[in-house]
Order: structure tokens, then sequence, then C-alpha cells
């Protein structure tokens, strides 16, 4: 389960949409962990695809008749526990496209059945399932003063809060550990993941309590991603300063991805590139990690995939586009791509 990327949804806001896919009403039949799912605006507006790794074909499976400069985000694609469903992000039913405009919409794993599960009254964004099925998401007010986690069933149904993390530590970053029993977070210490300050990342149970920090930098770590057996989280880090941040306006070093054990042992690098890192999601077996590279200032990224270890590192797409946060279907017994 890959981390929620609010930060970079909230960057991306202040931009329009930047510049062939086959029929997203096609069924697929791809084996279970065969199966990246991820938004791009390859098409002109920012839509769902799906692709498979090891022959890099992609479909796309949302289409918005909302375009141009205010076309609609489909975004923050990510995969149900079963793998028959799509949970995301859209502004599609709203006008504009602030932070307060998204909702959250799911969808079978096909494209079809698209339906929207909230109601519009805060803004809904940054979806992870639970073990047990149901979506958990962040609402925030149009302050962003306001953001709390809730969970809702993927008929819509049972809307519930969830935990009692502090609005900022929603707003910045969270994941929920595979057993459900903790979740990671991110809390700038000093102005934001942003802001070319210091972040650092925090687990607790989902009260909030016991909390513990688990990196402890003058840098910005954020975007934690627990392994499907919650040993070890993959991260992203901007503390060895090796090239500027290429994510638009925000400023201070490039990110590498990371990865660490849950209680914050052993952190190690794993990718060494002057390019921007971000968006880690695990393979279902643990044992590769893909994530968005942001090359220059030209608006193109990139899919990779890593080993765990940081080896065998792969591009993935290259498609002249917004390819990014990516989410890897979660059966244990597939995709494994060669060097």
């Amino acid at each position: 389960m890959t981390a929620v990327r609010v930060a970079g949804i909230i960057a991306i806001l202040a931009l329009g949409a930047c510049g062939g896919a086959s029929d997203p009403r096609s069924e697929v039949s791809e084996p279970r962990g065969e199966r990246i799912v991820f938004s791009s605006n390859r098409d002109g507006d920012f839509e769902i695809y799906v692709m498979r790794p090891r022959t890099r074909a992609v479909r796309q499976l949302t289409r918005n008749a909302r375009s141009g400069a205010n076309a609609a985000r489909d975004e923050q694609p990510t995969w149900s526990p079963d793998g028959r469903m799509i949970a995301f992000a859209s502004t599609r039913d709203h006008e504009s496209n602030p932070l307060s405009s998204y909702e959250i919409y799911v969808m079978n794993a096909d494209g079809r059945n698209q339906r929207r599960l909230t109601d519009g009254s805060l803004g809904e964004f940054a979806p992870q399932w639970t073990g047990d099925g149901r979506i958990l998401f962040s609402a925030c007010g149009r302050d962003l003063r306001t953001c709390r986690l809730e969970s809702i069933r993927p008929d819509g149904s049972d809307r519930q809060r969830f935990g009692n993390l502090s609005p900022l530590a929603v707003l910045s970053g969270t994941a929920l550990s595979p057993d459900g029993s903790s979740i990671a977070f991110v809390r700038p210490e000093t102005g934001g993941f942003w802001s070319g300050k210091d972040a650092n990342i925090y687990v607790s149970e989902l009260d909030g309590s016991h909390e513990s920090r688990l990196t402890e930098n003058a840098a910005n770590d954020g975007a934690p991603a627990w392994s499907p057996d919650g040993s070890r989280i993959a991260f992203v880090s901007d503390r060895d300063k090796n090239g500027r941040c290429l994510f638009h306006d925000c400023t201070g070093n490039a990110g590498e991805i990371y990865v660490m054990d849950a209680d914050g042992s052993r952190q190690a690098r794993l990718t060494r590139d002057p390019a921007s890192d971000g968006d880690p999601t695990w393979s279902p077996d643990g044992t590769r990690i893909v994530f968005t590279r942001i090359a220059d200032e030209s608006d193109d990224h990139d899919l990779y995939v890593v080993n765990a270890d940081g080896s065998c590192e792969t591009r993935l797409t290259d498609g002249g586009a917004w390819d990014w946060m990516p989410d890897i279907d979660g059966d244990r017994a597939g995709f494994r791509p060669r060097c």
C-alpha cells in the first residue's frame, strides 16, 4: 500500500493540465500482481490507466468529459485487497480543481461501474484500502485546517471517522500498516515537506498513542509506504542533497527512495540520481519498489522499478507526460520483471 501523495496534489493544483488507449470498458484478465494502476495526462487530461509491467502494455480506464484548461482530474488510484476494484480521487463532478473539489470514487478493475462515494461537503482525497475492504481517505475543509481521516464502505455506506491524527499529519501524508494496527505519517517540523525545510516520519497506533519517531534529519522525509509484510517502510528523502527539487514550485533538494525497518532502523538509500524520485509503492512479494521520477523541468514524469536492495533499476514508462501515483495489484504471486 502506498502512502498518500497529498503534497503532490497540492503542488499540482496551481497548474493547468499538460499534454491512444483502448476501450476502458474492455475486460482485463491479467493475473493478480501483474498490474500497475497509475494516473497520467498522456491523452491531455489526468485519467486512470493500468499497465502490465512485463509487456509495458497500457490501457485507459477513465475518460472525463470535462477537458481543456479546467479539465477534471482522476488521480491517486489504489487497488482493493482482492484486486477487483480501484478507488481514486477525482474532481469530475465539480467545476474547478481546488483541493476541496476532490471526491472519492470507486470502479471495477476493468474501468466499469464508476461511482462516487462521498458527498462533497469536504475535500476528500488520498484513498487507501483497509484490510477488511473499507476505503480510508483524508477529508479536509476549504482552509485545510480541519483535516481528518475517515473511512467508508465501497458501496458508499457507513462513513466513519478513523483514528485521531492531527490535521497537519493527515494533510502531510499517512500510510496504514498492512495489519491495520498502526499508521505511519509525516510531521513537518519547521514548514513541511515541500518547503525545503524539515519533515520526519512517525508511527503510532490509530488513536495517536504510542507515537514513535522513525526518522530524524535536517531534511525532508516523507511518503511512507509499508512493505506487504509490514516489516519495512519505503520513503522519500532529500537528506543527501544530490540535486535540486524539480517538483514544480518546491524548494530544497531532489528526493531519493529509501527503505528502513518498521522501527526506523537500517535506513538505506536505493536510488542515486539527480532527478526527483517519489511515490514509492511495493511489489506484492516485497522484493521491488515502483516509483515516480521527474528527470527535469519538462513536466515529464515516468514510472521506474528498483529492487528493494537498490539494484536493477528499470524504467517502465516513457510517454513524454506525467505518469505518476502508481499502485500495484496486491497478490503475492506475480510481478517479477527482469533486468
